[in-house]
């Protein structure tokens, strides 16, 4: 009878060991847990967010568009008038002077001549060159800079030539619009605007 009795009163006492180490387990891995959480949401004072990279300003673009569109037109126009003086004029001379050939004197002026004709190509690319780059477009950029290189070129060349002062106006222009077209600037502003390709044309063409 007291063996039963003692083996009543052990069974108990084990099962509340067994029962306060479950226990005690389940505290630790509570708090296991929990380092593991707060040792994830620990960050390094190292790390910083990046911060978004800024738009590329499109001011050296616009530029050289505006200027462009603006002077563009009236270096048209004004090639057209110089090639129209510059016909006018030979033909006088050849009447005032019988003793020289038409073809003599025209000869003679035809830098001139060729000079206005450039001017009157520099002239529309300008313009068109222009109205291209304000439309994000690298086709723009590029007319820019050839048609300001061959203006600049020219005007330097006639310069030495004929000693026309004149052509410092056009030599700045120039100078400006190719300088303001061949900076990195310009170019990072036509990729960060370019349009993107619309894949329905593209589905249009295969078909």
């Amino acid at each position: 009878m007291s063996a039963r009795i003692a083996s009543i009163e052990v069974l108990p006492a084990s099962r509340s060991r067994h029962l306060k180490h479950c226990i005690a387990n389940c505290r630790h891995g509570e708090v296991g847990s929990r380092e593991t959480t707060r040792g994830t949401d620990v960050k390094d004072p190292h790390d910083q967010p990046e911060l978004p990279t800024p738009a590329p300003h499109g001011a050296t673009a616009v530029t050289a568009s505006i200027t462009a569109l603006i002077l563009g037109p009236p270096t048209g126009i004004a090639g057209i008038m110089w090639v129209l003086y510059m016909v006018v004029a030979i033909e006088d001379h050849a009447r005032e002077y019988h003793t020289r050939e038409y073809s003599e004197i025209g000869g003679y002026n035809t830098d001139l001549i060729v000079m206005g004709i450039v001017a009157v190509v520099i002239g529309l690319t300008w313009s068109v060159g222009g109205s291209l780059l304000l439309a994000y477009m690298k086709t723009g950029r590029f007319l820019l800079i050839l048609a300001s290189g061959v203006a600049l070129i020219v005007s330097i060349a006639q310069l030495f030539n004929r000693g026309f002062t004149f052509l410092f106006i056009p030599i700045i222009v120039s100078l400006l619009i190719l300088v303001l077209c061949a900076v990195p600037a310009t170019g990072r502003w036509i990729v960060a605007n370019e349009p993107e390709p619309n894949p329905l044309a593209h589905d249009q063409d295969r078909d």
